[in-house]
């Protein structure tokens, strides 16, 4: 039986999720004659990450084939990463909305990066799973609070 191919989300390699991240991209900035100099930093709310890159919020347009770094500051566990990547797909801002989607896939991402990445996901997701769990132990009144119906 033949498989089809994987499409979107499915062929991802890695499990992305949304940081509560504070970010910047640094991108090139060009001069009159055209050549690339300094760089300049365009503040970007992350929408979401993985170890092969990243989703983010700009408030500007980045052009597709951009070579980008990502400052990236994860305030809760006061740590940062550095992460170099071109910018592989850009989405205009829809009619309601004032930001542009920029995705930039990375480049070169050392294992280091890569266990960091993994280690802010895995804390994310076990600090929502322990606040639903918690949510749901109060509305059950499992927390020797009187729940909704009045059932302990």
């Amino acid at each position: 039986m033949d498989r089809e191919p994987l499409s979107g989300a499915e062929r991802r390699k890695y499990l992305r999720f949304a940081p509560p991240l504070k970010a910047e991209l640094e991108v090139p900035r060009k001069n009159l004659l055209g050549a690339v100099g300094f760089k300049r930093g365009v503040p970007v709310r992350v929408m979401d990450l993985c170890e092969g890159g990243a989703g983010v919020f700009a408030p500007e347009p980045i052009d597709k084939g951009t070579f980008v770094r990502l400052h990236v500051r994860f305030e809760e566990m006061n740590d940062e990463l550095e992460l170099t990547g071109q910018v592989v797909r850009l989405i205009p801002p829809p009619p309601v909305a004032k930001d542009w989607i920029i995705g930039v896939e990375f480049s070169e991402i050392s294992k280091a990066s890569q266990k960091k990445i993994a280690a802010w996901r895995d804390y994310v997701t076990s600090t929502m799973v322990r606040k639903k769990s918690d949510d749901r132990r109060r509305e059950l009144g499992l927390d020797g609070s009187e729940s909704p119906d009045g059932i302990r």
